[in-house]
């Protein structure tokens, strides 16, 4: 975790920088402003930011599947849903440690999945999720039991939006405890 932490840093670090180098530039000249943001661009174009495969170990969600899948009233199984844009850099930061969590977390009742808001902008409004550039509401993690949603994170408008760990996720979502529970509850069908 700590070499995710370290990436996630530099990362922003880097981001800063190219923000700062960018501020200087337009102070500076404009000229030399518009040759920067020139490149930006052609760079931006032409390599687009990589993400997270999280395809591998999340299940892809639709908003049809949301509502067949994970919000259908008396399904047995538990839901993890990782709601993100890849264009948010704070989706970006997240995604690797949402597949660690699948990774360790997920049994045949406790599922994890993921569902692009980038592309299915209108679930975001009846999810009360602002998709803005600067939203303190991207990543969402939602946790569904039964077909109804128990646990938000970042909290719905209201309560303190804004960055949160896997250690958080795992401590508000009772992860532990669910997990050990559930698999416990499907080895028990198994033995049977």
């Amino acid at each position: 975790m700590k070499a995710r932490s370290r990436l996630a840093g530099l990362t922003s670090l880097l981001d800063y920088t190219q923000l700062f180098v960018g501020i200087m530039a337009m102070v500076c000249s404009p000229v030399l402003f518009a040759y920067l943001l020139a490149a930006y661009g052609l760079i931006y174009l032409l390599f687009p930011q990589p993400f997270y495969p999280i395809y591998d170990i999340l299940s892809p969600l639709t908003p049809e599947s949301l509502v067949e899948d994970v919000k259908k009233p008396g399904t047995e199984l538990t839901w993890v849903v990782y709601y993100y844009a890849p264009w948010h850099a704070g989706c970006r930061h997240m995604a690797p440690e949402i597949v660690d969590l699948a990774a360790r977390y997920a049994t045949d009742k406790l599922k994890f999945a993921e569902l692009d808001l980038g592309e299915y902008s209108k679930l975001a409004s009846t999810l009360g999720i602002d998709l803005s550039p600067i939203s303190q509401q991207l990543p969402a993690v939602l946790l569904y039991e039964k077909g109804e949603e128990v646990v938000r994170l970042p909290v719905k408008k209201g309560g303190r939006g804004g960055a949160f760990k896997a250690k958080d996720i795992v401590r508000v979502m009772d992860l532990e405890n669910r997990h050990a529970r559930l698999a416990s509850k499907s080895s028990e069908k198994k033995s049977q």
